[in-house]
This record gives structure tokens, C-alpha cells and sequence, in this order.
């Protein structure tokens, strides 16, 4: 990364036109250092106030974070899991969350109900805008919102948040 990043420098690209994907602590200081942020996908609320403070305050932090709305908890936990479960086959989101301090349990079976809890919000729409605004309240300057099919399709998931997000 920081090979490219060079090569960015040597091209003219401003510091401030790029984010970084970034979980690690290395990528994160990579963020802060030679780019205007960092966009971390697939993270908790404790990760998020982490990041903040590794970024030092000032560069953009936009965090991923997946929704699922339902009013049977089983239902919106089958669909977060199905959602995530792509991610825990890769080893950099796998080790990730080992830092963030899930074990092999948590990991196993599609994830466990605490892992699928802090990584997806799921309920109602204010239960979700509520779950959302807690990275707000760590240090993220943004949250991506992503939606995964439950009781509705992605876009009226959407049309359900904005009020108790906006709110």
C-alpha cells in the first residue's frame, strides 16, 4: 500500500481525494498519514471509537454498517448472518475482529449472536437509527449504510431509517 501510495504522490494525486479501506492499526496510520481518511468495513462501535483516536481527531472517518430490519429476531439474525458470512472466510476481516477481541466461537457457524449483534443492527427502524448513531457517538464522521433484505428490500430499508435517522 504505501508502494502505491508513492506512486499516487508521484502522479499528482491530492492527499485529500483519497480514503483508505482500512482495519488494521498499520492502515489506519496509513489513514492519517497520507490520506484524507479511512472507510473501515465490517466493525463494531469499539472499533470505531479506536479509530478515531488513532487518526488523531482530524481525518475523515466513514464506517460500513449493515442493517437488517424484522420484528423476529431469529429472522434478522439468519439474514445478518447471511449478510457477513462472505466476510468471516477472509483472513484480514477474520483477524480484525480477533483484535476487536472475538474468539473461534464467535466465528464459527456464520458468527456468533453477539458478533452478528454489534456488527449488524437489526430491529426496528429506530432500534437500527439508534444502533447507527452509536458509531456517530465513538468518533465516525459518517456511517455507510447497508442494507440487507428482511421484512422489506434494500431501498425501503433505507425509506424506514431516514425518519428515526433524521429525526
Amino acid at each position: 500500500m504505501r508502494a502505491y501510495l508513492d506512486v499516487l504522490d508521484r502522479e499528482g494525486v491530492p492527499v485529500d481525494r483519497r480514503v483508505l479501506a482500512a482495519l488494521g492499526p498499520r492502515m489506519l496510520e496509513l489513514s492519517a498519514t497520507r490520506a484524507a481518511g479511512a472507510l473501515p468495513y465490517l466493525v463494531n462501535t469499539a472499533y470505531t471509537g479506536d479509530a478515531r483516536e488513532r487518526l488523531s481527531g482530524g481525518p475523515l472517518l466513514a464506517v460500513e454498517h449493515k442493517v437488517v430490519l424484522g420484528t423476529d429476531p431469529a429472522g434478522t439474525r439468519a439474514a445478518a448472518r447471511e449478510g457477513m458470512s462472505f466476510y468471516l472466510g477472509l483472513p484480514h476481516y477474520v483477524a480484525n475482529l480477533e483484535r476487536l477481541g472475538y474468539g473461534a466461537p464467535d466465528l464459527a457457524d456464520g458468527g456468533s449472536d453477539a458478533l452478528v449483534d454489534a456488527l449488524v443492527a437489526q430491529g426496528s427502524a429506530e432500534s437500527a437509527a439508534a444502533a447507527l448513531n452509536r458509531h456517530l457517538s465513538a468518533g465516525a464522521d459518517h456511517v455507510v449504510v447497508q442494507p440487507l433484505p428482511g421484512e422489506c428490500d434494500r431501498l425501503a430499508t433505507l425509506a424506514r431509517l431516514a425518519p428515526p435517522l433524521l429525526g
